[in-house]
């Protein structure tokens, strides 16, 4: 979901990952979440990926885009988990802000990963 964080664009997105333990169940709950929040990123923002792509001479800017967030979200802390020890059941909520500098942002990961 699309928010407003600090009078910015945020978004939002939760999601449950069922295992036998509460690690394993966490992790794809927060994974599933991640996954949300880069898919809509990327949707709503495929011009600039176009653009980065043209830039970096990539195939897909949407999938250097979704790769970017779900990146930035699976290496910050998550903001809320909960698990369910009798349904061996974890809900994840992640919260992630586009910086305010995306473009450099963008390109600094790209450098990083080889563009």
């Amino acid at each position: 979901e699309l928010i407003e964080m600090d009078g910015r664009e945020g978004y939002v997105a939760g999601a449950a990952g069922i295992a036998k333990s509460k690690t394993l169940a966490c992790r794809l709950a927060i994974q599933r979440a991640a996954k949300a929040v880069a898919h809509r990123f990327a949707q709503e923002h495929d011009d600039l990926g176009d653009d980065l792509a043209d830039e970096l001479g990539a195939e897909d800017g949407a999938s250097f885009l979704y790769g970017y967030v779900n990146h930035q979200i699976l290496n910050m802390p998550v903001q809320d988990i909960s698990y369910d020890p009798s349904e061996h059941t974890c809900f994840a909520t992640v919260r992630w802000q586009p910086p305010v500098f995306l473009k450099d942002a963008l390109k600094k990961f790209a450098a990083v990963m080889g563009f």
